[in-house]
């Protein structure tokens, strides 16, 4: 005897669940493409990865803070297709004192259409142009291999070190001052691999 199988469709639920299966299996690769993207075949930190930098010099007990800002609607003459937001904005590392400026400007209209969001944009990109000034490269390179899948730092692969070589030791003052990322353990001072007692 033969038993006819019927098939049933899929309930909302169960595609809800395929759905969330789907974005939890490409996790990563999104994560990727939401950190880093390549520029003429080189990988550059995203404004997003920028930010999750920020996070981490906070989280090394280096907090970055906006102390002036300064935004502009530039006038340059009476055709409106030529004026622009100038934004400046000054932030300030609240363990070191060290003071950094970025200025950005986005045009008010691009064609004959209104940029609605073109301030934010000009005040968003002088932040990150602030931020990005304080931030130390070895941190930043070390971000990309974390997004990356490779956790050997910048500094060793450019040393050609094996990766138990060159680490840090965290004895060092600035080494204790500065911490370490979370996710992968590296110093925020000098950007090798921070090596816990006992390893």
């Amino acid at each position: 005897m033969d038993l006819e199988v019927k098939k049933e469709n899929p309930t909302i639920f169960e595609l809800a669940e395929r759905k969330d299966e789907l974005q939890i299996n490409n996790f990563d690769s999104s994560l990727k493409e939401a950190y880093v993207y390549e520029i003429q075949g080189k990988p550059v930190l995203s404004y997003v990865g920028l930010k999750h930098a920020v996070i981490l010099m906070a989280q090394g007990g280096n907090p970055l803070s906006v102390v002036s800002e300064k935004t502009e609607l530039i006038k340059p003459d009476d055709d409106k297709l030529t004026w622009f937001w100038d934004s400046t904005i000054v932030v300030k590392n609240s363990k070191t004192g060290l003071e950094t400026m970025g200025n950005a400007s986005a045009t008010l209209y691009k064609g004959n259409i209104m940029q609605e969001f073109s301030k934010r944009t000009a005040m968003s990109k002088a932040e990150r142009n602030a931020q990005r000034k304080q931030l130390p490269e070895q941190l930043l390179a070390n971000l990309i291999n974390d997004v990356r899948g490779e956790t050997v730092s910048v500094a060793q692969q450019v040393r050609g070190t094996k990766s138990d070589e060159k680490t840090c030791d965290g004895k060092h003052d600035e080494c204790q001052k500065a911490g370490k990322t979370l996710s992968s353990g590296v110093c925020l001072h000098c950007g090798l691999v921070r090596k816990e007692s006992g390893q």
